[in-house]
């Protein structure tokens, strides 16, 4: 009978065990914008915690827009990074510059995420547009949909869980694939920008600007245990109490 018992209760263990090694799974995700498909986009991805946006663009579940503000010409720009193999085809990163709120993305489902990287791409020089001193920032927040962020200082709001800054001078300046630091591993939004400049309208002053490409972001997501696993187990468990009884029967 101990046994017996010692046998269920393993039986039982390890298809919990099953049950938890299942339960979840990653996915990974390249965001390389070769499907932008018009010169610039103006759309507000920060106002909706859900959706596409109207001039937004989507791709691969994940939405790219800008911050919302007063400026009706507010916008980022579609440019062009290289050629495809086929020597036709191009292929397009995300430019920011002075005349936009930033960079902000999210999921359509406005699911939480984990952002692991990034090609920023900000040399320095007139040639390059990017001559102002200074830093970019990076937020991460822990909702979607963040309404009023042009009107705050760029920095410091409720929803921020995470921040990285990049420096921006002739000096220190930055180019290759950027790595997100651990506070960016489950947010549900984040916003680029030049520090100081958290809208779209233009400040007296140098120019700046930044080009966007491959985000890399992981999502996790339930995965049932199939029916299989608990039938098998749960049929076992049943020959394991018909024996028992059996044995008990015998022995009375």
């Amino acid at each position: 009978m101990k046994q017996l018992t010692t046998i269920s209760a393993l039986l039982i263990a390890g298809m919990a065990s099953v049950s938890g090694a299942a339960s979840a799974a990653i996915t990974t995700t390249t965001i390389n914008f070769d499907g932008l498909n018009q010169a610039a986009y103006g759309g507000h991805s920060n106002i909706a915690a859900t959706g596409v946006c109207a001039d937004c663009y989507a791709e691969s579940g994940f939405v790219l827009g800008v911050v919302s503000d007063a400026n009706p010409t507010n916008h980022l720009h579609q440019e062009l990074n290289d050629i495809a193999a086929d020597g036709v085809t191009p292929l397009y990163e995300v430019a920011y510059h002075n005349d936009s709120s930033g960079i902000y993305m999210r999921a359509v489902d406005g699911s939480a995420f984990s952002l692991q990287q990034m090609t920023f791409s900000a040399p320095w020089g007139v040639s390059a547009g990017n001559a102002r001193g200074g830093s970019w920032e990076i937020l991460g927040f822990s909702q979607a949909d963040n309404a009023n962020l042009s009107s705050g200082d760029g920095t410091n709001y409720a929803t921020r869980v995470a921040y990285q800054t990049v420096a921006n001078s002739a000096t220190n300046n930055f180019s290759g694939t950027l790595a997100l630091n651990s506070g960016f591993q489950d947010i549900s939004a984040f916003w680029i920008h030049f520090i100081g400049e958290p809208d779209s309208f233009v400040t007296s002053g140098l120019p700046y600007k930044m080009r966007l490409d491959n985000v890399v972001i992981q999502q996790t997501s339930a995965v049932p245990v199939p029916a299989a696993v608990w039938m098998f187990g749960s049929g076992l468990l049943g020959l394991l109490s018909f024996g028992r009884k059996k044995n008990l029967s015998l022995a009375a």
